[in-house]
């Protein structure tokens, strides 16, 4: 039964591992406990030592999490939707506000911070499709809560739920079996497990409820089916009972990871790129701390038997102790001369966990080292941002398909009929969508009049084309006519914020550049050189072209001066001239 099957999958999850190279095994379940283990600064054996004293956590894993996680910004206003080919402008500029309302409406910024952290964290970015009532919602599953194949992720997919006995009352009509569940007390516990063996106590029994996604015969699922024949099924399981199954088309999960990892299923992200750093960071701590309590031990070394066994208790502070001739008195050093090398340990480990997650002291703001050359930090800064921009331009990428996949034909479909959108337009604006508007309702008046075989005369075209011009007159709301988004053609562009962008070069090419056209300016107008000064301000990557430049540069000395006064254009006008004079600058 596959009842059996999922209930197996779920208890040897910490058993499961794939081989990627000979002995070398992914283990997903001790990764994720790991990583939680490690960003609450906790020890897998314990927090306490073998004498039962408690254990120092040197964390050196959240502020690299921290670090990636500011370094790849990303939000809505980076989502943009621009026509398709000779798809109408409008048509999509109204899509995207309706798009950007949806953002709102959701707060799917949120939701973006909380995919970028999951990615960056466990190195697997999980989303979630949820379709309920008509409405579109997209969530980050728990890696906590999930079941995966080490080497496959979308073989046997398992998430768990924890459904309280209101919550499962309310299944009843859509799930099977919910009576009994409820009825027999045995079902409940006070006591629920995750995916990586957290057991929690709770006040309210729960149920806990198997979502399960793979591929499966019919003799699985259903009595008497074909074992030959497979499908794709969603299953909700809990215990014995089989509660609900559905043949579906396509998962509702995406998943992104930090780093392709080849033979399993799973990325690797920051936290599990530390996980070495961290082991031997806590270790060089431990032996500090072992040295240091040695240290602290005030000793003293006595060849004369008379002196008391304790200086602490049998002699008063400022006492004067006497020894016999020939004896001594001395303070032991217990401070081992290897303490140093502690440091040069950590610090080698974090340099290494440095350069391993990109997170350089120039990309992270600190400041460095006095006399650093400032080459060295832009090399540092260039190498460090090239690699977040990479994660960067991935996410973006994922964004797209998400809007493609899920977002764009839901609203599509939601805004299929007639509605009303809120908009903040000029009368300008508002004249050009009420044209629109009203050659989409004449076009489909048309085409309904020639199925009938009807003429539609030039005086009644007319007269419908200033009807419905005049049904949005105000700049607050419009109308969306029905089906207005019916087959509509367009791309998803992905705008960066620009957060990333190499300042530094930017401004210096700039510089460059205005120097270069300040003392030669014929480079501007000469035609050999403006070719090549034009090749260069291409590959500069500086957002202007040559022709702009010469464009503007033209207008401005073409302009008609004012009544007594010369040409306010030209490069001299930059200059400016003093109070009474004639000639402001560029004029003879």
């Amino acid at each position: 039964m596959i009842t059996d099957r999922i209930k197996s999958l779920v208890q040897n999850y910490d058993q499961a591992k794939v081989e990627r190279v000979e002995e070398n095994y992914f283990t997903p379940f001790e990764v994720i406990k790991t990583i939680e283990y490690y960003t609450d600064s906790k020890y897998l054996g314990g927090m306490l030592d073998g004498l039962g004293r408690d254990k120092p956590f040197y964390n050196i894993v959240n502020y690299r999490l921290n670090t990636a996680y500011k370094a790849t910004p990303f939000s809505t206003k980076d989502i943009q939707l621009i026509p398709d080919g000779g798809e109408n402008a409008l048509r999509v500029s109204l899509l995207n506000h309706e798009l950007h309302d949806w953002f709102k409406e959701v707060n799917y910024d949120a939701t973006i911070d909380k995919m970028r952290w999951n990615r960056a964290k466990y190195g697997s970015l999980i989303v979630k499709k949820i379709e309920k009532d008509g409405e579109l919602k997209i969530e980050c599953v728990d890696l906590r809560n999930v079941v995966v194949d080490p080497s496959n992720l979308f073989n046997v997919f398992i998430e768990i739920h924890y459904l309280s006995p209101t919550q499962l009352a309310k299944k009843r009509g859509k799930w099977n079996y919910v009576e009994e569940l409820l009825s027999d007390k045995n079902y409940k516990s006070s006591k629920i497990k995750n995916a990586i063996g957290s057991e929690t106590e709770v006040t309210v029994d729960q149920y806990t409820i198997y979502e399960v996604y793979g591929e499966f015969a019919e003799s699985e699922i259903e009595d008497g089916g074909d074992e030959y024949k497979f499908n794709l099924y969603r299953l909700y399981l809990c215990d014995d009972h089989i509660l609900r199954a559905d043949i579906i088309d396509e998962f509702p999960y995406k998943h992104l990871a930090w780093e392709e990892v080849g033979g399993r299923s799973l990325g690797r992200g920051v936290v599990e790129d530390g996980f070495q750093a961290q082991i031997w960071s806590n270790d060089a701590v431990l032996k500090e701390r072992d040295m240091m309590e040695h240290a602290s031990k005030i000793t003293f070394v006595t060849d004369d038997e008379e002196v008391e066994d304790n200086i602490l208790t049998d002699y008063d502070s400022g006492s004067i102790i006497h020894v016999g001739d020939g004896r001594r008195l001395s303070m032991l050093n217990n401070v081992p001369s290897s303490l140093p090398q502690i440091q040069a340990i950590l610090n080698k480990w974090d340099a290494q966990y440095e350069r391993v997650s990109s997170s350089f002291e120039s990309v992270t703001g600190e400041t460095m080292p006095s006399r650093t050359p400032f080459r060295t930090v832009a090399m540092l800064q260039q190498a460090g941002n090239s690699s977040f921009q990479e994660k960067n331009k991935a996410f973006g990428i994922f964004q797209k398909e998400i809007m493609y996949d899920w977002v764009i034909p839901y609203l599509i479909k939601k805004l299929k009929k007639s509605h009303k959108i809120w908009v903040d337009f000029t009368k300008e604006e508002m004249d050009l969508f009420n044209d629109d508007f009203a050659t989409y309702e004449i076009n489909e008046f048309l085409k309904e009049q020639t199925l009938k075989r009807k003429t539609v005369t030039q005086e009644d075209y007319n007269l419908l084309l200033e009807q419905q011009r005049g049904k949005v007159t105000t700049r607050r709301f419009m109308e969306i006519p029905d089906g207005y988004y019916d087959d509509i053609r367009t791309k998803v562009d992905i705008v960066t914020t620009g957060e990333n962008v190499d300042k530094a070069a930017l401004l210096e090419s700039l510089n460059t550049l205005l120097i270069t056209v300040a003392q030669n300016p014929q480079v501007m107008t000469d035609p050999a050189l403006s070719k090549l000064f034009s090749r260069i301000i291409d590959m500069s990557g500086v957002g202007v072209s040559l022709p702009e430049l010469t464009t503007n540069l033209n207008v401005e000395q073409n302009q008609q001066s004012l009544p007594g006064q010369g040409n306010i254009g030209g490069a001299e006008a930059v200059l400016g001239g003093g109070l009474g004079q004639e000639n402001i600058g560029g004029g003879q």
